[in-house]
Parts: C-alpha cells; sequence; structure tokens
C-alpha cells in the first residue's frame, strides 16, 4: 500500500506537465497509463523515477517520442544530470528515446491491404480515399495494428463499419472537464483511478533510408567470377522520369534521381535532356541563381581470364556549372553533357580492355546560388549622402537596372539633376551592348560586359563607417575605366556610379591635400606620377585586396611575457593504427591501398615543477579510440583546472622577505612594465603557491593553457582528432597552412594541441639517439627521468632507443590475439618498400623474450607506451635547454620560428636595443617585396669526368681536372645572424648620397634598386650563374618574339666549361683557409690531413659534401636532378619528388647517364601517406622519376652544355 500510495503521489506531480506539453486528452491519458506501467516496473527492480520538474519533462519527451504522440512548446533536451537519471530507468523497462520516431502513414493505402494490415473484418467498408491525407495526430503515420475492433469509428483513417461487429456497449459519457490552471496543484487521491484502457502499441517500422550521398570521383574495382543477367531498359519512347530524393540547409542543396532508360551514356545523356532542362528551368524560377553539376554513375567491366571478370565503379561528373538565366539552360546542360561524355571517354583511355556494363543510376545536384547583384532604387546611406563623395544614384524605381543606368552617367554625365533619366539617357542605353545580360547584374556578368562595351569596370563595396574595400578590379585591357559602388540595405543591393574616385577616398582623408589612390589596394600617393610607379607592382605583390599599413611610428615589442613561466601540465599523446587493406584507384597512376584508422591511444600528464601532480600513463583499445581520447583528454583538462585551483587559493602566508619585496617592488613580474599602488597584487606560482613576485591584476588572471603534444601532429595525429571534434561538435580553432595541414588547434581557450616535430624537425629515434649520445649505463636514468620511472636496470637500457613496429601486418584488432611475435617478412615496410634489419629484428626478439610477452597485444602496448615516455623525456629537456637559455618555455608556443621571433624580442629589449619599427608606407613596403626571389636552381653542365692523381685510372697525359661538390653550412641561419634593418627606414635621393658612409661595420644600412646593362663581353664569363637576378612575369606576348629569334640562329658550339687549373686542390684550399678561416673539415675522415673540428657545424663555413672522397663522374639531368660517382665506386643520388628508399633501391648512377646521353625516361613505384578530407591513406604512385627535359636554360646541341636565356649568342 506504501509503494502504491508514492507511484500515486508521484504520478499526480507529473499530470500538470503531461497537461501543459500535450493537448489531446485521449493522449494525456495515454501517457499517464503508459507512466504508471514504468513505476510498476521500476517498483519491482526497487527504483523510482526522481520527482523534479527536469525529470517531468524528460518523462513526456521520452514516452512521447516513443509512441508517437504530439506535443506543444516541449523544450529541448540540454542534456541534464537529471535527463540521464530518467533515461537510463526507461532504457530498463525497454523504452529508448532514439527509438522514438512515430510509425509512417501512406498517403494512398488501398482497402485490400488496409483491411488485412488493421485485420479489420471484411464486412468493414473503407471508403475510397483523397489524394490528400488529412493531417491528423500521427502525421505520415502508417494503419496502426489493432488488438481489438469494436464499432466505434477510426477518425484519421476514414473507416467505419456498414453493421456492427458486436452489441454496441454503452460508454460512460465523461464528465466535462474545467479548464485547468497554468500550473494546477490537484487533491491528492485516496485510491488509484481506474485503469484505462491500453492503447494499442503502433507498429513498429525501421527509419527512413538515409538518402545516399554521391559517391567520390574514385574507381572502386572488384574481382567477380561470374557475372549476373543483365538486363538493359527497354525504350519506351517517352523522356525519363525524375523524383527529389533529398534536400539540405532548407531546400538550399537539392538531388533528383534521373530514370535510366538506356546502358548507352551518349543516349542516357541525351535522352534525359529535357528532363534536365525541366529540373533546372524549375529551380531557376524559385531562385536567383543555381549552381548544379550531374553524377552519371558507371560500371566498367573486362575480362581477367581464369580469375574471372574485373569491375570498376566510376562516377563520370563535372565541376559546378552557374546558371543565371532560362536563356541558357539548353547551351549550358549540352556544354555539361559533353564535360561527362570526355570524363568516361578519358577513363577508357587511361585503362586497357574496359568496357561499359551498365549505367546503375544517374542524378543532378542543384545548389542555391546568390551572387552579388544589383537591383532597383535604393536610397544611399546616411554616411554616403555627402555631395563632395562623387556618388551618382540614378532614379529607377521601376527596373533592376542600376548597372546599366550607371554606365549611362558615365557616358553621358550630367552636372544637373544627375539622378534623373532623360529621353537622351534611353538613346544612349540603347547603344550600349547588353546582349545576353540578365538584370539585375551579378559579379559574375561584368567580365562580359567589360568585353562588349571596352570598357574597364572597378566595384568598390563599403561598409559602416569609413570603410571601403574592392569587390571586383578590372584587368584593364582598356582605356576608358569605370568605378562602381555596391551599396547594400537587407536583402537588396544597388550599383551607384562614382564619378570621381579619388574624390570618394579623399573624403574621409584627414589630410586636407588631394590625394591619388591605387584602385588595388586602397593606399594614397602624392601625386599621380607616384601613383602609377606603385600600379606597377601593386597587382603582383598584393593582389586583389585592401592593404592596411601600420600607423608611423609603430614598434614591435616584446609582450608575451607570460610565456616566461613554465605551462603547469603538458600532456603527451601518441595513436596506434591499424592499416586496413584496400584497391581504389584514384588516377592514372595513383591508387589507395591501405585505410588508416585509430584504434589505440596512450598518453601521460605532466607536471614540471611538482612531480606528484603529474598522471599515471593511460591507454585505450579499441574502434573508438579516437572518440574515447578526446573524451578523455577533457576529463583531463578539468582535473588539470581542479589541482591548479586548489594550489591556486590555498596559498602559505607571505614572509617578512616576501612582503618587503611586495612593498619594494616597482615594475610587474610578468610585463616588466611599472606598477601602481592601486594596481598592484601578488603572485604566487601555480602549482607550489610560492610568492613570486608583484604583477599587475590584469596580469594575475592570465588564463593558462594546456599543451597535448604529438610527435608529427601536422602530418599524420591530427586528421583523426579534427574529424572527432567535427563529430562531437567542439569549438575548434585551427592555424592551419593548407587545407589538409594544421600547425595547431585547439580545443576552446586551453587545450592546445602541438607538434613537438615542429621545434625538433627529425625522427623520435634520431631524438632519442641525440639525447643518450654516449651516455653510460649508470647515467640513463638522468637523461630519461620519466622512463626510468617506469623501466629500470636492462629494461632501461632496452627501452631507451626507438622500437620497431609492424605497421603493415597490423590490419584488425584480431592481430592484437597472436600468441608470437610476428615473423620477419610481417616487419616489412610498404610505405619505405624496405625489409627489417636482422640487427631490428633481432633487437624485438630480445624485447619480446625480457619482457615475458604472451601476446601481439603485449608488444603493441609496450611499443606505444615507450613511444609517449621517449617523447615526453625529450620534449622536458629540451623545455628545460630552452628556459635555461632564453628565460622562455616551449610549450607555450606552436613551432620553432614563434619561439625563437619571442626569444630575439625578449633579448632586444632586455639589451636596451633600438626597437623593431614596422614599415608604414606600402611603396617601400613593395620596394622590399620586389626584393624577395628564391635561389637559383639550374644545371649549367649535365656531365662532368674528373682525371686527377687521386684516381687509379689517372692518364697524366692529361690535363687535372676536379670536381668539388662544396656548400655552406647553414647559409639561411647565417645571413639572418649578420647585421639587419630594424628602424629609421627612410628614402634617399640617390644624387646627395655618399656611399662610402654605409661601407664596413657602418651602424647605417642601404637597400639599392639599381638598373643595370649587361655587357656582352661578361655573358660567356657569368654563363653558369648570371649575376643580379630579376623577379618578373613572363608574358605570352613576350615568349613568342623570343622563341622566333632563337629558331633563326645557327646551330651553336658548346662553350669550355670554366676551369681552375691545379694539381692539388685540397692543399689550396688549406692554404685558402689559413687566410680566411672559412672551412670546415669535421666531416673528412680522422686520419687525413686535412680533418679539424675547428669550424663544425659554424654557420657560413664552406663544407666538402663528399666529406675528403674525390669524385669520378657527375650526371645532372635536370635541376635538382643528379647522381655522383665516387672515385671508390659510391653513388650518391638526389631526385627531387623521389623517396630515398625508391630512388636507392630502383634508380643507379648508370640509368641518370643514360638519361643524359640516350633520352631515356625512367619511372618508379612508391608510398606516401596522404590526407583527403582529414581521411589518412596509404597511396601507391608510379611516378617519372627520370627525363632529360630542362626549361631553366637553353641546352646546346651536343645535350650537355647550356646557357641561360637573355645570352648573346642565342638572341
Amino acid at each position: 500500500m506504501e509503494n502504491q500510495q508514492k507511484q500515486l503521489e508521484r504520478l499526480i506531480n507529473l499530470t500538470p506537465t503531461v497537461y501543459k506539453f500535450v493537448k489531446d486528452s485521449d493522449d494525456q491519458k495515454f501517457i499517464l497509463t503508459k507512466f504508471s506501467e514504468v513505476q510498476e516496473g521500476l517498483a519491482e527492480k526497487g527504483k523510482s523515477v526522481p520527482n523534479s520538474s527536469r525529470s517531468n519533462i524528460q518523462l513526456v519527451r521520452v514516452l512521447s517520442g516513443k509512441f508517437g504522440v504530439k506535443t506543444t512548446n516541449l523544450p529541448q533536451s540540454i542534456d541534464s544530470q537529471e535527463e540521464r537519471i530518467v533515461d537510463s530507468l526507461l532504457e530498463e523497462v525497454g523504452i529508448k528515446l532514439q527509438d522514438s520516431k512515430p510509425p509512417h502513414i501512406s498517403k494512398r493505402v488501398s482497402p485490400r491491404k488496409l483491411r488485412s494490415e488493421m485485420k479489420l473484418a471484411p464486412n468493414f467498408h473503407i471508403p475510397p480515399q483523397k489524394p490528400k491525407v488529412e493531417r491528423q495526430r500521427y502525421r505520415k503515420s502508417s494503419p496502426v495494428k489493432m488488438k481489438e475492433m469494436g464499432d466505434w469509428m477510426i477518425n484519421w483513417n476514414k473507416v467505419k463499419p456498414i453493421k456492427p461487429v458486436s452489441e454496441p456497449k454503452e460508454r460512460p459519457t465523461p464528465k466535462p472537464r474545467t479548464k485547468l490552471p497554468p500550473k494546477p496543484t490537484p487533491k491528492p487521491r485516496t485510491k488509484l483511478p481506474p485503469k484505462p484502457k491500453v492503447r494499442p502499441t503502433p507498429k513498429p517500422r525501421s527509419p527512413p533510408p538515409i538518402p545516399e550521398e554521391p559517391p567520390k570521383r574514385l574507381e572502386n574495382t572488384r574481382l567477380v567470377k561470374e557475372l549476373d543477367d543483365i538486363v538493359e531498359p527497354t525504350p519506351s519512347g517517352k523522356r525519363p522520369t525524375y523524383a527529389k530524393t533529398s534536400s539540405s540547409f532548407s531546400n538550399l542543396i537539392k538531388r533528383y534521381k534521373v530514370q535510366i532508360v538506356s546502358y548507352d551514356p551518349q543516349i542516357q545523356l541525351s535522352s534525359s535532356l529535357p528532363t534536365l532542362e525541366e529540373i533546372l528551368t524549375k529551380n531557376l524560377r524559385e531562385m536567383k541563381g543555381i549552381k548544379y553539376h550531374i553524377n552519371l554513375e558507371v560500371e566498367f567491366i573486362k575480362s581477367k581470364g581464369s580469375e574471372g571478370y574485373e569491375i570498376a565503379e566510376y562516377v563520370a561528373n563535372h565541376t559546378a556549372v552557374t546558371l543565371l538565366s532560362e536563356d541558357n539552360v539548353n547551351e549550358s546542360l549540352q556544354g555539361a553533357i559533353a564535360l561527362v561524355l570526355q570524363r568516361i571517354d578519358g577513363f577508357i583511355a587511361r585503362g586497357s580492355g574496359w568496357s561499359i556494363l551498365k549505367l546503375p543510376r544517374m542524378n543532378i545536384v542543384v545548389n542555391t546560388y546568390a551572387p552579388l547583384d544589383g537591383s532597383s532604387y535604393l536610397d544611399l546611406p546616411k554616411s554616403l549622402q555627402k555631395p563632395q563623395l562623387a556618388l551618382r544614384n540614378i532614379y529607377n524605381p521601376d527596373d533592376n537596372e542600376c548597372f546599366r543606368w550607371s554606365h549611362v552617367r558615365y557616358v553621358c554625365p550630367r552636372k544637373k539633376d544627375p539622378k534623373r533619366i532623360t529621353k537622351e539617357d534611353m538613346k544612349v542605353a540603347q547603344n550600349l551592348n547588353y546582349e545576353g545580360i540578365t538584370f539585375p547584374v551579378s559579379i559574375a556578368q561584368i567580365p562580359r560586359i567589360e568585353s562588349q562595351n571596352n570598357l574597364n569596370i572597378h566595384v568598390i563595396g563599403h561598409k559602416s563607417g569609413k570603410i571601403f574595400y574592392p569587390i571586383y578590379n578590372s584587368k584593364e585591357k582598356f582605356k576608358d575605366t569605370m568605378h562602381l559602388l555596391l551599396i547594400t540595405s537587407g536583402e537588396q543591393s544597388r550599383y551607384v556610379r562614382v564619378s570621381d574616385f579619388n574624390k570618394l577616398m579623399n573624403s574621409y582623408s584627414k589630410d586636407e591635400h588631394k590625394k591619388h589612390f591605387c584602385i588595388n589596394c586602397f593606399q594614397n600617393f602624392r601625386s599621380e606620377e607616384f601613383l602609377q610607379r606603385h600600379r606597377k607592382d601593386c597587382l603582383l605583390i598584393n593582389g586583389k585586396q585592401a592593404v592596411r599599413m601600420p600607423l608611423k611610428g609603430t614598434t614591435v615589442d616584446f609582450k608575451a611575457h607570460a610565456n616566461k613561466l613554465f605551462a603547469p601540465f603538458v600532456i603527451y599523446a601518441d595513436f596506434e593504427c591499424i592499416l586496413e587493406p584496400i584497391t581504389l584507384q584514384s588516377g592514372k597512376n595513383t591508387k589507395v591501398i591501405q585505410r588508416h584508422k585509430v584504434v589505440k591511444y596512450g598518453y601521460k600528464r605532466i607536471c614540471k615543477e611538482n612531480d606528484h601532480l603529474s598522471g599515471e600513463y593511460k591507454t585505450y583499445t579499441g574502434q573508438d579510440a579516437c572518440k574515447q581520447f578526446v573524451t578523455a583528454i577533457k576529463a583531463e583538462q578539468k582535473e588539470c583546472n581542479q589541482l591548479a585551483r586548489q594550489f591556486f587559493y590555498q596559498k602559505d602566508d607571505m614572509t617578512e622577505d616576501s612582503i618587503a619585496h611586495f612593498q619594494e617592488q616597482k615594475s610587474c613580474y610578468i610585463c616588466s612594465k611599472d606598477l601602481t599602488p592601486s594596481n598592484k597584487v601578488a603572485y604566487f606560482h601555480r602549482i607550489n603557491s610560492n610568492y613570486l613576485g608583484a604583477v599587475h591584476k590584469s596580469c594575475q588572471t592570465k588564463f593558462f593553457k594546456i599543451p597535448v603534444v604529438f610527435h608529427n601532429l601536422r602530418g599524420y595525429d591530427s586528421h583523426p582528432i579534427i574529424l572527432e571534434s567535427c563529430e562531437q561538435n567542439i569549438d575548434l580553432t585551427v592555424i592551419a597552412t593548407n587545407l589538409q595541414k594544421y600547425l595547431s588547434f585547439s580545443f576552446g581557450r586551453q587545450l592546445v594541441f602541438i607538434d613537438s616535430l615542429q621545434f625538433m624537425s627529425t625522427s623520435l629515434s634520431n631524438l632519442v639517439a641525440n639525447l643518450k649520445g654516449d651516455t653510460s649505463d649508470e647515467e640513463i636514468a638522468l637523461k630519461f627521468p620519466i622512463t626510468s620511472k617506469r623501466f629500470q636496470g636492462e629494461s632501461l637500457k632496452l627501452m631507451t632507443q626507438k622500437g620497431i613496429f609492424p605497421y603493415d601486418h597490423f590490419t584488425s584488432l584480431e592481430t592484437t590475439k597472436e600468441t608470437q611475435l610476428p615473423n620477419k617478412d610481417a616487419f616489412f615496410s610498404k610505405l619505405y618498400d624496405t625489409p627489417v634489419s636482422d640487427k631490428d629484428y633481432q633487437r624485438a626478439q630480445t624485447v619480446w623474450s625480457h619482457f615475458q610477452m604472451k601476446t601481439f597485444n603485449d608488444y603493441l602496448e609496450l611499443y606505444q607506451e615507450t613511444d609517449v615516455l621517449l617523447l615526453a623525456d625529450v620534449f622536458e629537456n629540451f623545455r628545460t635547454t630552452c628556459h635555461a637559455t632564453y628565460k622562455l618555455d616551449p610549450a607555450n608556443y606552436i613551432s620553432n620560428p614563434s619561439l625563437t621571433w619571442d626569444a630575439m624580442l625578449k633579448d632586444k629589449q632586455e639589451r636596451g636595443g633600438d626597437p623593431i619599427e614596422l614599415i608604414s608606407d606600402i611603396n617601400m613596403h613593395n620596394f622590399f617585396e620586389r626584393g624577395t626571389r628564391g635561389g637559383v636552381a639550374q644545371v649549367s653542365h649535365k656531365f662532368m669526368k674528373t682525371n686527377n692523381k687521386f684516381k687509379a685510372n689517372f692518364g697524366p697525359a692529361q690535363k687535372s681536372i676536379f670536381s668539388k661538390y662544396w656548400d655552406v653550412n647553414n647559409l639561411y641561419g647565417f645571413c639572418m645572424s649578420q647585421q639587419l634593418p630594424h628602424s629609421n627606414f627612410e628614402w634617399e635621393d640617390p644624387d646627395n648620397l655618399d656611399y662610402k658612409q654605409f661601407l664596413g661595420d657602418s651602424p647605417r644600412g642601404l637597400v639599392l634598386e639599381v638598373d643595370l646593362e649587361y655587357p656582352e663581353e661578361l655573358h660567356d664569363l657569368h654563363a653558369d650563374l648570371p649575376l643580379a637576378p630579376h623577379k618578373m612575369l613572363v608574358t605570352e606576348d613576350m615568349v613568342f618574339p623570343y622563341n622566333k629569334k632563337i629558331r633563326s640562329k645557327n646551330k651553336l658550339s658548346p662553350t669550355e666549361v670554366p676551369k681552375i687549373e691545379t694539381e692539388d686542390v685540397e692543399k689550396d684550399c688549406v692554404e685558402l683557409g689559413k687566410l680566411h678561416d672559412c672551412w670546415d673539415n669535421s666531416n673528412y675522415p680522422q686520419d687525413s690531413p686535412y680533418f679539424s673540428n675547428k669550424n663544425k657545424k659554424v654557420p657560413g663555413k664552406m663544407k666538402d659534401e663528399m666529406g675528403g672522397h674525390q669524385i669520378d663522374e657527375v650526371s645532372a639531368n635536370r635541376p635538382k636532378s643528379y647522381a655522383i660517382l665516387k672515385s671508390s665506386g659510391e653513388e650518391e643520388k638526389k631526385i627531387k619528388g623521389i623517396p630515398r628508399c625508391a630512388k636507392e633501391r630502383v634508380i643507379s648512377y648508370a640509368d641518370v647517364k643514360d638519361c643524359i646521353f640516350n633520352g631515356t625516361t625512367k619511372r618508379v613505384t612508391c608510398s606516401t601517406i596522404r590526407s583527403v578530407n582529414h581521411k589518412l591513406r596509404t597511396i601507391s604512385q608510379d611516378k617519372l622519376a627520370l627525363a632529360n627535359y630542362d626549361t631553366k636554360r637553353y641546352v646546346l646541341d651536343d645535350g650537355i652544355t647550356s646557357l641561360p636565356y637573355g645570352h648573346y649568342k642565342i638572341l
């Protein structure tokens, strides 16, 4: 009785909520009845539903969704604790929210089918249904399967009996219900209400099918033994039908399925032309503009002999086509169909023996396209209504041709009443060529208007206030130029004629003198002469964008004072993936061979200044590893904040010395700026609570960040995290190098993912080896303090080196159940196409036996844990070293450049040097940009054979010939370490300039831009390396006359390569080094008389890249592609774009030499990991490695010697 009383009270408490959100009286009773059943089921298990308003709402939400009951104004779920408790309780009695989808009802149901499904008596009469079914309680629901049938009427399906099946029973008339107050409080009942009749449960139905996404343009191949019967559609003579299959974003994107009437693509597409026209025309009438693309899925087949048949699935489509007018529908479709057929022909041409099997489906996707355009008359904003702005807003309320009327006002300017359209203006408008132009005019149509009217047109936009920006910049092919301003108001926009662009821009300038503005970057100049001089480089350097320069005198100072403190917590993490074998042809020479899927993560939290707050190593293995990692890392964030708050608020009392220091301190501990008594607070360490110093209030509340460190985050580990964060709708901020690679990204403001490879650009195995060095076994624990806490003795010695792992063998989680170490062949790397060495495999066996492993999962666990711990040791050591040197923590940065930039600013500030001044003059900025150029890459002589006394086959009768490969150590770093300009940038008059004052160690520098004449007598001397290269854009009209001159020349004889005659080049270099100390011979053999460690890796010193070994021959087929044959017989090869493994395995020195003399080519197959839409794949590519084709220089008839373009002999 007590339980029944509690259930009754709980039912009464739920009643107001049900009445509030469920309006139908029958539904109200039904929900309350169902809740009674839920209570009885939970009471048997000793449980009950909590009593709260949030629980009541969740109960109504789940029960109404489960049984298809209509609700009104029901609040959205906020995933509160009460809601989760209710969900878990309802699941125990078999009620789940995800199953709560009301069943469907067909709009037209045959009487026979309806009788069968509802189990109606044969004497029930079902009247004919109307084309449209009235929307009742069950929207789009199917007939309800009734347990019992009486003589009552089923209103929602218009079903009524002709004759009663049984004698009618008198039903009690319900008492009239008084209107309930908004929140009624019913009187408690003394007994349970009569149990209402149980409403039959709707027939369960599977959820509606999800519209199929258009497949990617991949050729998915498969092998089949036998073919199913292919029944080709029978042509009916009628055009194909179509149906809308899906829509997205409130009908902004629509997909239509087109009927297949033939398996011949030409017939199918031509037959579908009227259907496609109807679809596009219909959408054009609904929207202002559209973009569309056609997808035709094709299955190709070819015989594989005894293996069966190979079938390739291919989606032939085209890039999205923009359509703005119904007049162009047919023409546009003809072009799109031609592109689709061209793609199909291209597939057949790339393969061999392919033929079309069938066309599974065809669809067309239509997107809404709303280009910027003009419209009818709009008043100018108040800020633009000043007469001095030179704006002409033509009054045309009856049409959308504001663009054409602005054009008319440009052709026919009027000072008096320029807004009004006169008869003369109408005559001018008729003479303008607007053929094929639709109104209102969009930005996309402006190039056509320009070409039809021989007019340059620039369109600028306006934001609130005084901000203008370029929208469309003409390529300026014509003499005359018109400027237009595009203004917007709500969803309307309008073109306004700008009669004087400089007046418009000058009106917002504080300077009273007239300025001349650049239409590309919106910078101003004192005269037209300066403007024209600037425009030569502006478009090439700045592009079509407004440039805002800093104010004169703006400087860059060190401001990241909070980065001087160690990050309180750093998390080191690593992923392991299975490599699922697949075969997808994604191009003529490319195929996807593996799919990467994260199945395991491991991480460890480190607190540098209080090891007691460091966390244990945590790991997880499963198909949802990435999802679990994101959840776990957010939990770590909460724990870190709790630890920081705990220690931050439990500070020790300040000592007398601390109080005295606080009172005396006049500058902020963090930012070093002056303190005032009202803005001065004590600052304590976030972790150990020690007093650090006095700071500003704003500096005290800096929000600390938690770095999450991966090695090679940008290239690999970031991709699955990005995908998972999008699935979970996480607030994501990225710093991207391109669409696929991110230097860093963060979850919210605190969790920041960084890449240790951006600080130490080598493999983890090399970093561990460098840290370990020649350390004795006893001292290893000092170098690897984190790893040594997990492993000791012989185990530590084994683990302080990067392990090996059979990645290509790890294809599924089933592999983890193997009870022995995979054999040596399983460690073969498809990525590098190399087997494992005997030494590495023997070490893997040692690790397996030493740790007494039982399954491959043990090996996987140890391998990942070692990676995480070693990464933590390496990066923590790097943090300690950098902080000792620069007083900055690398964990607060995203890469080495940002770290070293701040280190430079901090050092300059501490030494009291001049601040770095920003350039405020746009012409000065362009001046420096013009001087930016890359390194020259060329091959001046393709083949060289040496002859000297150090060779075994030396010919004394011939002259000694040496070939040396010298390079400068860290040339870029050496230049950056020299004196650099930093402030006081000024233009100088060349006529009044004394150049001598800038020579030597002068504190002032000079940057010159000069015009040089290159006399012909220097051409031969500088033919191998022309001086003063110039960055310029070579246009087509420049190429043709130059080629004509070259073809008119007779055959040119090869020139002699410049040589330095000597008997011992090494001895000469040593003598030169004694005078200038310019050599680094640290890579010579230690028994060589020339060996020296004096300048080892010193920037700016010359080094012999061959390490003292003599070169026998050099063959260079084109820039960045060469091979060197040493006198010892060893080969060294450099070929850009070809991985080292493929280069060493496939290509020999003889191949490069043969390419030069015989013109042979060579292709190699290599593998790489690539990300497409953040999905990691291993791809195999067939690449052209060797070709004797050089576009950098003019190759002479001997095929070896070359001259630079511009040489007098070829002009």
